[in-house]
């Protein structure tokens, strides 16, 4: 059996981002600085804006705990080539979202990549 060519493997893994991802603005969260609310200083949390491409993807039908009980929700996943932080945020198509839980380590064409679920992001104006 012929070993696997590494080179190869990487050009089909950034052919399938060309191909197939999409491009969306990371805001990764770096710091947060906090200050008395009399003083006009008020808790802010420090982004810094990035454009990655990701291959998005919905995973329907699945069952989350809530605090109602067991509830029937359609999630939405991304892959990015970067694991993003627990606090990232992305903005795809207009609309913003929060990473929710874990980064999940997969392998497509032969690089390791990251699957993160995604929420919507509570408005902050």
């Amino acid at each position: 059996m012929p070993r696997p060519d590494p080179a190869r493997l990487a050009r089909n893994a950034r052919q399938v981002f060309e191909a197939n991802g999409e491009t969306a603005t990371l805001r990764a969260y770096v710091r947060g600085t906090t200050g008395a609310g009399k003083c006009g200083v008020q808790t802010t949390q420090n982004y810094i804006a990035l454009t990655v491409t990701g291959l998005f993807a919905f995973k329907p039908a699945m069952e989350q705990l809530r605090e109602g009980g067991q509830t029937i929700v359609n999630r939405l996943f991304v892959t990015t080539e970067t694991a993003p932080g627990a606090r990232d945020e992305l903005d795809w198509r207009g609309t913003a979202y929060r990473i929710d839980g874990q980064p999940i380590p997969v392998i497509i064409g032969g690089r390791l990549q990251w699957r993160s679920p995604l929420a919507l992001a509570a408005p902050t104006a």
